[in-house]
């Protein structure tokens, strides 16, 4: 029964796509949480696109911030800060901001 009902979730999401929003599908809370199960399950196997469709699609927030970390250690950047950002993680969005900042105006100031 459990798989069937993440099975539908995961139907309800085809049918409305996964997309790259600035806000996340509005689900019932069972759903999203099933999902957001999926999710986690799917980032402890490795497979990090998926989870990354997931934590986007719902909203995930501690999802996202994982992904944020993720990009971060993988040295992209710009990736990092779209997840902080998703996630309203106002700390680790303004630190890495300041951080890009400096490293530009480092790269100017040497010519």
């Amino acid at each position: 029964m459990k798989g069937k009902t993440i099975e539908e979730a995961l139907a309800l999401l085809n049918q409305k796509g996964f997309k790259r929003t600035s806000q996340p599908v509005l689900l019932p809370t069972k759903e999203r949480i099933m999902l957001i199960r999926k999710g986690n399950e799917l980032w402890q196997n490795g497979d990090i696109t998926s989870a990354e469709r997931i934590f986007v699609t719902v909203g995930y927030q501690d999802g996202l911030i994982r992904l944020g970390d993720w990009y971060y250690q993988k040295k992209s950047y710009i990736e990092a800060l779209n997840f902080y950002k998703r996630a309203q993680d106002s700390e680790r969005t303004e630190k890495l901001a300041i951080r890009m900042a400096q490293v530009l105006s480092d790269w100017i100031n040497e010519e």
